[in-house]
């Protein structure tokens, strides 16, 4: 008898496949490769990589270690003091540590449990630290503009980064160090009392997710505060999930990540956009790059809408969103929610997040080029459909061509088409970057009119005619993973709002909610598993629909 259930996560391993392709196979061979969730487009011909194997729960025990005998907590340094100190850092060279507070200050020590001395490093908000101090909140001048750090919750002073050549004599870097940190332009709000949280609305008021560049000068224990260099600045509507660790890989690319941007069940639909905003990801960038680089390539230049492009970095050209038009080339791997915390192992390459669940999962997620990590479709294994996630309740555009289409068309005029079921419901809302299904084709939003859409401009052209009255289709990249197969012949599958139910073979199992693409033709994009029994050991059948 087959009964429905939650199925576990597919037991075989992930490897990276280009979404522009349609797979046309041999009418004898018409098998379907399901794939796990929602990936980056990577460049045509390149080999698919293998996603590294993890052990379940990274071998973390099921049950906490009891000690054999008792242990004592002790201060490692009983005679300094510091507010809201987020991370501890050892200055390369040297034998003293760098304390970073939350709310913009970097401390220095010796390393020495007896020290009773602690010197201001950087202060980022200039905020009666030193009593005499003439310019109480004064903030740091960049590029003309007075600017703050806005500490609290999840918001202010979260990560540093030393240049891979800090401290070696001669080199042009050996004081460069990086900071990922909330940004303002007014002073910071810390809501009246120093007890009291900020109003998240009003308390990002003028703020943005920042990674900038600072300059210790030679033998100098104070950093200069007018030698900010601003990399990425994403302006940012909410306290919340701002992520803000760096980090350089063996190769000297520096890495940030950033949350959502806020509040919960992802309300302002960041986490799956590319062409959007630097939110809901993690990002990699060449801080060293020159224009006559083979490694890297300058950055494409922003669209409307998007973060401002400063100067001072170039793109890696192997980062996996390369050459997608609009598309911001920054992004290493996307669906996160609120990454705290980011580690890189130098010895095996592995960087692992600490991803803040919203309410039923906390994660440790390992990061992969072109990784999506399924945030806001799922919150770990958890379906958000199952929680009143506005994600899942956000209404698709549902739009028609308005015009017959020849081929190596451009663009299409746009019609709208109120669903059957309720024709009271708006239009819904498109966005340039968004990937497209015109039937069995696929492209991109190069450019639309406003909203509700009249019209709309391809990233690719398409390569057949397409009727009058065709649905143009919100779909997305893919992964695949391993030997599941629909059994023979061509599924189905829903190309409007619909759901289709496909028998399927295979020793690996699914999960509901994720989302999976079929590698064949006449299939093309994603679709969320909504349903889907087995006969006691392996799946037989899914429910899916259009992602």
């Amino acid at each position: 008898m087959h009964t429905a259930r939650h199925l576990r996560p597919p037991t075989v391993g992930f490897i990276l496949t280009h979404p522009h392709h349609a797979y046309r196979l041999h009418r004898s061979l018409l098998r379907a490769v399901i794939a796990i969730g929602v990936c980056a487009a990577l460049s045509a011909g390149e080999a698919p990589a293998m996603r590294p194997a993890s052990a379940p729960y990274l071998n973390v025990p099921s049950a906490p270690p009891i000690p054999s005998g008792g242990f004592i907590v002790t201060p490692a340094f009983p005679h300094l003091r510091f507010q809201g100190a987020i991370t501890v850092r050892p200055l390369p060279g040297t034998n003293r540590l760098w304390v970073l507070e939350r709310e913009g200050r970097i401390w220095s020590f010796e390393n020495d449990p007896a020290t009773t001395t602690k010197t201001l490093v950087l202060d980022l908000n200039d905020d009666d630290v030193d009593a005499d101090d003439a310019t109480p909140t004064a903030g740091h001048l960049t590029n003309g503009t007075r600017w703050w750090c806005q500490g609290w919750d999840d918001s202010g002073l979260m990560g540093l980064a030393f240049h891979p050549q800090f401290g070696q004599a001669g080199s042009p870097n050996r004081g460069s160090f990086y900071l990922g940190y909330q940004a303002k332009s007014l002073p910071p709000d810390i809501g009246g009392l120093p007890y009291y949280r900020p109003p998240s609305g009003a308390g990002a008021n003028a703020t943005s997710n920042r990674v900038a560049r600072f300059t210790l000068p030679d033998h100098s224990l104070a950093a200069d505060p007018g030698s900010e260099q601003i990399l990425l600045d994403q302006p940012d509507r909410h306290l919340w999930h701002n992520g803000g660790e760096v980090f350089f890989d063996n190769e000297g690319y520096l890495y940030a990540v950033n949350g959502d941007e806020g509040q919960s069940a992802d309300v302002y639909q960041n986490s799956q956009r590319i062409a959007k905003g630097l939110f809901s990801g993690a990002f990699r960038i060449d801080v060293d790059w020159t224009p006559g680089s083979t490694r890297s390539h300058a950055p494409p230049a922003r669209r409307p809408g998007q973060p401002l492009l400063y100067p001072g970095y170039g793109i890696p050209n192997d980062n996996p969103f390369v050459g997608i038009a609009g598309a911001l080339e920054e992004f290493y791997c996307i669906g996160l929610r609120s990454p705290h915390r980011m580690t890189y192992d130098a010895l095996s390459g592995q960087i692992l997040v600490g991803d803040v669940g919203q309410g039923q999962r906390e994660e440790v997620t390992r990061l992969t080029r072109g990784s999506n990590h399924q945030w806001g479709f799922m919150e770990g294994f958890a379906n958000k459909s199952n929680d009143s996630s506005t994600r899942e309740e956000r209404i698709p555009p549902v739009y028609l061509t308005g015009s017959a289409l020849a081929d190596a068309a451009l663009g299409t005029t746009l019609s709208y088409a109120a669903p059957a079921g309720d024709t009271s419901l708006p239009p819904g809302m498109f966005a340039v970057g968004d990937r497209i299904r015109l039937g069995d084709q696929v492209t991109g939003i190069a450019s639309l009119s406003a909203y509700p859409h009249t019209s709309m401009t391809f990233t690719t052209a398409v390569t057949q005619a397409v009727a009058a009255g065709t649905p143009v289709v919100r779909t997305t990249g893919f992964r695949v993973s391993g030997p599941i197969t629909t059994t023979p012949g061509n599924p189905n599958l829903p190309s409007g709002l619909g759901t289709s139910t496909i028998p399927i073979s295979g020793d690996g199992l699914l999960h509901l909610g994720t989302c999976v693409s079929f590698r064949i033709a006449n299939a093309f994009g994603s679709y969320q598993i909504v349903a889907a029994e087995d006969n006691g050991t392996t799946t037989t059948r899914i429910t899916v629909r259009p992602r």
